[in-house]
């Protein structure tokens, strides 16, 4: 492709941008260290400014290749004038990994501008979370105090949860430990998870911010944050049911306890995916963030009666494997399969060989029906209500259950493990395939 542009220096900016776009989709395969040099090398050639590299790389980040990403900022962070831009991103780009380590690059970012909201912002809820008290005091010494003190205002209950829930957390604190990294408990590669799927044994269930939010703690804690956990789990039963969280609390009760004791019968199990995490985290997203900590929390919580043999993965694997590939392969052993769903599918290409397929069919949620301007009845309250006992009724010992359907259907799992059904969170990915397009 840098063949056939030699003029690249000529382009308007946007045209310039589109470019480094299309290429980054080309360049994000590549996974050696000297594919990465070598591609850098070609990149500088082109005379990008510093600004278009940290574009080319904020891509490669976007589409998967964080090596490629770090790579490249590297060459604009250690100089003499580091990029401040390119400092933050690469905070963003380590703190997952290295929290200590993303710090770092915050705290230089912020030395060279002291009103670098992102910045600020990212590295004060963090240390917030982690009750970094050393943290804290440096960035109150180094940055705008305005700007700290807007967001102690605007986020106050957002905070409050942060100091109090945060600290509470089992966290790693080796040197090597990540933002989100909780003891006991290590993110197996998508490769090693493709390889468990595939077995044609193995159970997944997804914890994400649906079940995170609806997971409930004791009054106490309860009653302090009301004011947090109340709105965000009428936001999630609006969304499946078109209802408040009052008119359907009892039933919550059975679910979140339903949900809570099949992690004990779990071969895998995904986590709240910690991009996702940080996003939420830094841009300050309560409702979302508090959910994906929720589930971290009670995840931590149950450990220890999990399988010992338990493997973990993220939320986003089925995507994951889907983006790169095909899910066909780890349906290969299943035998006869269910997919619990609201889409009335058809089996795709490269399904044929799966053996019997057949579709349990659910009321659609009500975002979905809206969203998507359907004419399907949406999800109600007696039809949600009564949705777990269906799934166990409608499907049969041996075969292989793939839930598409969202909280409601996943409060089923454990008793269908236990009566000798495999399942298969696999979300939207499914419907991704059989329907052609995403459905949310």
């Amino acid at each position: 492709m840098l063949e056939k542009l030699t003029s690249f220096q000529k382009l308007q900016p946007s045209f310039r941008q589109s470019y480094l776009d299309r290429w980054s989709a080309v360049a994000g395969k590549e996974t050696s260290l000297e594919a990465f040099a070598s591609l850098d090398a070609s990149l500088q050639a082109l005379g990008p400014t510093d600004d278009e590299r940290l574009f080319f790389a904020i891509n490669l980040k976007e589409k998967g290749n964080p090596g490629l990403a770090k790579y490249i900022m590297a060459s604009l962070t250690d100089r003499a004038e580091p990029h401040v831009g390119a400092l933050y991103e690469s905070g963003l780009l380590s703190i997952i990994d290295s929290y200590r380590g993303g710090c770092d690059y915050l705290l230089s970012a912020i030395s060279q501008l002291n009103t670098f909201d992102p910045a600020i912002r990212s590295l004060f809820f963090a240390a917030i979370l982690r009750g970094d008290s050393e943290t804290l005091e440096r960035l109150r010494t180094m940055a705008d105090p305005e700007i700290i003190r807007r967001y102690e205002i605007s986020h106050a209950a957002f905070i409050k949860y942060l100091a109090s829930i945060g600290p509470t957390l089992p966290w790693r604190t080796d040197e090597n430990a990540g933002l989100f990294d909780l003891c006991d408990i290590s993110i197996l590669p998508q490769e090693a998870v493709a390889r468990l799927l595939a077995d044609g044994k193995s159970n997944l269930l997804r914890i994400g911010d649906g079940e995170g939010a609806m997971f409930m703690f004791d009054m106490a804690e309860e009653l302090e944050f009301a004011s947090l956990y109340g709105p965000v789990r009428s936001h999630m039963t609006r969304r499946w049911m078109g209802c408040e969280y009052e008119e359907i609390v009892r039933p919550v009760f059975g679910w979140q306890q339903a949900i809570s004791d099949s992690l004990s019968q779990i071969d895998i199990l995904g986590c709240p995916d910690r991009r996702w995490m940080l996003k939420t985290l830094i841009d300050g997203d309560a409702r979302c963030f508090v959910s994906l900590l929720n589930g971290w929390r009670r995840i931590a919580a149950l450990r220890p009666t999990m399988r010992p043999d338990v493997a973990f993965t993220t939320t986003s694997i089925v995507y994951d494997l889907l983006y790169h590939g095909s899910l066909a392969p780890l349906l290969s052993g299943t035998g006869r399969m269910s997919i619990v769903s609201w889409h009335d599918l058809h089996r795709p290409d490269g399904f044929g060989a799966l053996g019997e397929m057949r579709f349990l069919m659910i009321p659609p949620a009500a975002s979905d029906v809206e969203a998507l301007g359907l004419t399907d009845k949406a999800m109600s309250v007696e039809a949600a209500i009564g949705l777990p006992d269906r799934i166990v009724e409608k499907t049969v010992e041996g075969e292989t259950v793939v839930i598409c359907g969202g909280y409601v259907a996943k409060t089923a799992a454990g008793r269908l493990i236990a009566g000798g059904r495999r399942v298969l969170d696999f979300g939207s990915a499914p419907e991704m395939i059989l329907v052609g397009r995403p459905v949310r």
